[in-house]
């Protein structure tokens, strides 16, 4: 038994939250669940992350905590999360076979799933308890959310890891401690909102980028032409140098012009050092020297040229 299953969660926000809407999202997620068909791994699912002992807790006591595994599972190109409370020698004889099948998680797709909020120690609160035990909370597309998935063994950062290894995963611009599943906006609208701040007016252009508008078009072709900057799998070219643009222009930090953009810090931050390792390859063009003017050069802007002789040096 854990030393922490001693202690009350009552002094916990997140589940006093989950537990306002828990009984009633439990029924309704149970249902569907139920009518789910279970995967097997013959069918060419495969198992790509298992972990033990994570926990889920009926109530704000953790002596009646309901004890599970948690799985990810990768069938084609869905992923899909389980948790089956154990049975047997496994399991807590205090809480009851139906009670455990309410709280089953049964292949729940990535699909379905909103978001995931975690909760590590180094973020404790000071109103949280003081050990500041590791957990989750599955907030599905629908708004209904699962009870806190606890991690009293760690694990979480190896599961957010999994999961972006599989599925678009997005830290919320509103808050560092969610992720948000598959949050990316459609290509037109990208492209819309880049327009609206390098396309609508010079002034618009220059305050966002420092740029006006045909500069930063020239910039953006000669980075792709020259420079070898190509567009990401979810960011293009114009998107990426706005954001370089931008970092310089008005000295804020990354994760600040993440917000701004809607994009991670770390997306911000490898599409900056891909648009400066572009501009770099770029320096013999861009400080190359000029060529000297013959004295019988024919261009009519250089007829009213002096040969100045300036005295040597003793």
């Amino acid at each position: 038994m854990h030393e922490a299953e001693l202690h009350d969660l009552s002094d916990d926000s997140d589940y006093a939250a989950s537990v306002k809407q828990g009984s009633a999202s439990m029924m309704i997620l149970s249902d569907s669940s139920s009518r789910r068909s279970s995967m097997s791994e013959s069918e060419g699912a495969e198992l790509v992350y298992n972990k033990d002992n994570v926990t889920i807790h009926p109530t704000q006591y953790a002596y009646d905590g309901i004890v599970g595994r948690l799985k990810l599972i990768k069938q084609g190109d869905s992923l899909f999360l389980t948790w089956i409370p154990y049975k047997g020698q496994n399991s807590n004889a205090k809480v009851s076979e139906k009670v455990k099948n309410l709280y089953t998680i049964r292949a729940v797709p990535f699909s379905d799933i909103h978001s995931i909020r975690r909760h590590t120690p180094r973020l404790i609160r000071r109103h949280t308890p003081t050990l500041g035990w590791q957990y989750i909370i599955v907030v599905l597309s629908s708004g209904l959310a699962f009870p806190p998935l606890y991690f009293y063994n760690g694990g979480v950062r190896e599961f957010l890891t999994t999961i972006k290894q599989h599925v678009f995963l997005v830290r919320s611009p509103e808050d560092d401690n969610v992720f948000l599943v598959n949050d990316f906006r459609k290509p037109l609208q990208y492209a819309e909102y880049i327009s609206s701040i390098t396309k609508g007016k010079n002034v618009t252009c220059r305050n966002n980028v420092r740029l006006i508008m045909n500069a930063f078009e020239k910039l953006c072709c000669l980075l792709h032409n020259a420079g070898g900057l190509r567009d990401t799998k979810y960011v293009p070219v114009r998107e990426q140098v706005a954001m370089f643009l931008s970092v310089l222009a008005h000295h804020k930090k990354i994760r600040i012009i993440g917000i701004y953009y809607k994009r991670s810090g770390d997306t911000v931050s490898k599409c900056f050092y891909r648009v400066l390792n572009s501009l770099l390859t770029l320096h013999p063009i861009l400080l190359s020297k000029p060529k000297p003017i013959g004295l019988d050069c024919a261009d009519t802007r250089w007829n009213y040229r002096e040969r100045v002789q300036f005295p040597r040096m003793s």
